[in-house]
């Protein structure tokens, strides 16, 4: 007798190392016969779920491994203390644009500043 098709998939899934995919797709699946999606969309939707999830997950992975303190954020980063020149700089690296350009950040300072360790510097959440 053959494995019923919901199991047999679940297991498909599971091997394709595909989780969300797994836990999405009968909801989904459900919810695409009520809205009259076509295959091509009910796809679609599950592999947005599985992009957005694995996305989400590296995040937090990487997040995790830098190791960086979580209190510290650019909202609590106390700018007032920078000088003008330095202010400037600062917000110029806010807006990111070097890193649309491809170039490199150099950071100088007095020996003891704090340069090298990255628990210095606040971080901004990703998305």
């Amino acid at each position: 007798m053959r494995t019923p098709i919901k199991a047999e998939l679940k297991e498909m899934l599971r091997r394709l190392k595909l989780p969300t995919f797994a836990a999405q797709h009968a909801a989904q699946s459900a919810l695409a016969a009520n809205e009259g999606w076509s295959c091509d969309q009910y796809l679609l939707r599950l592999c947005e779920m599985e992009i957005n999830e694995r996305e989400t997950r590296k995040r937090q992975r990487l997040l995790q491994a830098s190791r960086l303190p979580r209190e510290k954020t650019l909202e609590t980063f106390e700018r007032s203390r920078l000088k003008r020149n330095i202010e400037r700089q600062f917000a110029a690296l806010l807006d990111g644009e070097f890193l649309r350009r491809a170039e490199n950040v150099l950071v100088f300072g007095n020996p003891g500043g704090g340069k090298t360790n990255p628990h210095n510097y606040p971080h901004r959440e990703t998305r």
